[in-house]
């Protein structure tokens, strides 16, 4: 089964992110086994990262239009300040549990016309329209070999290309024993990010939270989100 590769940083920001990094070009095959198969795969490789950058960007901008006046009144374990209820992608093999007071997850798939690709992403909203995009799809078999570190990085660019984010700081970190990166990010609309993205073997995982106070990135309850991230295997 063929596996490609797709950015959906900053869905992460993704919601709302983006840029390329020189020399961080996108991959390309090397001269001694340039064929022409090879080029057409890289070429269209590039155009699924293009194409899932652009929907995460669009999903994410949705869903920060939500209507406030839309959303289900907090539960009683909102009020006393417990923990939301956690959320299991059996299919994406992860549980999260959210802050309470968000809405129950959304599952969206979007195909990558150009490849065939599945994205799947889960959005929730909460308080104050601060939102949360989950999202999970596979590597590319052409560039499944590249450094893991290589591989965030352009996750992280292709997404931020499309929303004009700007990287405020960001660190490479293991989740669960995976190489990871996490970045804060911001946009000119006042929308503010975190993200953190996640490859482990053919799959990049992403987590982001989106608010308009950039004070609540780091407030306790968002910071529980990112650590309560497992794998069910």
């Amino acid at each position: 089964m063929k596996r490609y590769f797709v950015s959906s940083a900053i869905v992460l920001c993704l919601s709302y992110s983006c840029c390329v990094l020189a020399g961080c070009g996108k991959p390309q095959p090397p001269p001694a086994q340039d064929t022409a198969r090879q080029r057409q795969q890289a070429q269209g490789a590039d155009q699924a990262l293009d194409e899932a950058a652009k929907i995460f960007a669009e999903e994410m901008k949705r869903r920060a239009s939500v209507n406030l006046n839309t959303q289900p009144p907090p539960t009683l374990g909102a009020r006393l300040g417990v923990a939301g209820r956690p959320f299991v992608s059996y299919g994406g093999g992860f549980a999260i549990t959210p802050p309470p007071g968000f809405s129950p997850f959304e599952e969206i798939i979007k195909k990558i016309t150009k490849r065939q690709i599945e994205l799947h992403l889960f959005n929730a909203v909460g308080p104050s329209k601060a939102a949360i995009i989950l999202g999970y799809n596979d590597v590319a078999d052409e560039v499944a070999n590249e450094p893991s570190r290589q591989l965030l990085e352009r996750g992280r660019d292709e997404g931020l290309k499309e929303v004009n984010g700007t990287v405020e700081k960001q660190e490479f970190l293991t989740v669960e024993g995976q190489p990871a990166i996490s970045v804060y990010l911001s946009t000119g609309d006042q929308l503010y990010a975190r993200q953190v993205m996640i490859i482990k073997r053919q799959r990049l995982y992403q987590m982001v939270y989106i608010g308009y106070d950039r004070a609540e990135l780091d407030r306790p309850e968002v910071q529980a989100l990112f650590n309560s991230f497992k794998f069910l295997e």
